[in-house]
């Protein structure tokens, strides 16, 4: 995504490791008001000699932007860009890569991981001029973990990029409607990551319990290996999607699942999924957390349970599968809150005010 304008224009370079699809900058770099500024986008090779090359190779171009923005999870950027080019870029963290390296790795491939994504962390949080964080939790949580003063880290939700879906879910709203008189069954929806912080395990004996109501599960994942025990009700799709039929599952859902564990690291994240089921207008049903509350401060905006247990959750899915009113209704004061404080436009704006503060 390189720009041909005269430079004098170029206001914002988004750097990453990775496609802009794949971080959730992706989602403000998107955004109308930060496309009238003209941004720049630029994947750097991930072999430490061909990234440092191709930095050094450009540095007295890439430094003359006014902000260069490190995506996430591209945290390792921030050293080598200051280093070679003597310019601190604001960070699009969202979260530390010690988080998501705990969570992937275990035995000794964690005790080789862990210190290495610390250190990655450390130097990019001190490095960087501001810090984009998901949530309040998230912030007290990094300036203390690595002694980062929280002048320089700022609260942004995530949101989710609205471009890639707008048009196959304005059709997709027409179908289901004229469709939903045929519909007997009601579809939960779990999409996410088969790791600790899922509760995933939860879920599916939740599905147990429930396998002799007109309650079906479609649980759309990765790394799961089935089983010949699975529910009745439940459908699993491990292939990774595209948009449209990404637009589709949400489509057939009528309630979302969030994640369904005691990991402690639910105390600090707002998943994805969240701001995928407000956006399509999905009755959400999570553990309350206070970033959770950050985004969701009103008990009409999400449906909730305490603890993740199976029959507690099961008991909540059955209630609401019987009340279909309650369902719209908090799908719809979910979905105004997020256009509140979470569409993309809003984000935009808020991601452009933060950078130019």
């Amino acid at each position: 995504m390189k720009n041909n304008r005269p430079f004098h224009e170029r206001e914002f370079l988004f750097l990453s490791y990775l496609e802009s699809s794949y971080s959730r900058s992706s989602v403000y770099l998107n955004s109308t008001v930060i496309q009238d500024r003209n941004p720049e986008f630029k994947q750097i090779d991930t072999g430490l000699r061909s990234s440092f090359k191709e930095i050094f190779g450009e540095r007295k171009r890439l430094k003359n932007f006014k902000n260069v923005v490190v995506m996430s999870p591209s945290h390792s950027l921030v050293f080598l860009f200051v280093i070679l080019t003597g310019k601190r870029p604001i960070l699009d963290a969202g979260w530390s890569l010690t988080e998501s390296t705990l969570i992937r790795s275990r035995g000794f491939r964690a005790l080789s991981q862990v210190p290495k994504s610390y250190l990655i962390d450390l130097f990019a949080f001190h490095f960087s001029k501001k810090i984009f964080l998901e949530s309040d939790e998230q912030i007290n949580f990094i300036a203390k973990r690595f002694m980062v003063s929280k002048k320089k880290l700022f609260r942004l939700f995530t949101g989710v990029n609205e471009k890639l879906f707008e048009s196959t879910w304005t059709k997709m709203k027409y179908d289901a409607k004229n469709s939903a008189s045929m519909k007997n069954t009601f579809t939960v929806l779990f999409r996410g990551k088969n790791n600790e912080e899922a509760g995933l395990d939860c879920i599916l004996s939740a599905a147990e319990i429930l396998k002799n109501e007109s309650i079906n599960f479609l649980v759309v994942t990765d790394n799961f290996e089935k089983s010949e025990n699975l529910p009745k009700n439940v459908q699993i799709l491990t292939d990774r999607l595209s948009e449209a039929e990404m637009v589709g599952i949400y489509s057939r859902s009528d309630l979302c699942l969030g994640q369904m564990s005691d990991n402690a690291r639910i105390e600090r994240t707002i998943p994805h999924k969240a701001y995928e089921a407000l956006y399509f207008s999905k009755c959400y049903l999570t553990l309350l957390s206070k970033p959770i509350l950050e985004l969701l401060p009103n008990v009409r905006q999400c449906a909730a349970v305490k603890i993740p247990a199976a029959n507690e959750l099961a008991s909540e899915i059955l209630r609401l599968s019987k009340s279909t009113a309650e369902v719209n209704v908090i799908g719809r004061e979910g979905h105004h809150r997020f256009q509140k404080v979470a569409s993309q436009e809003v984000l935009g704006s808020r991601f452009l005010e933060k950078c130019l503060e």
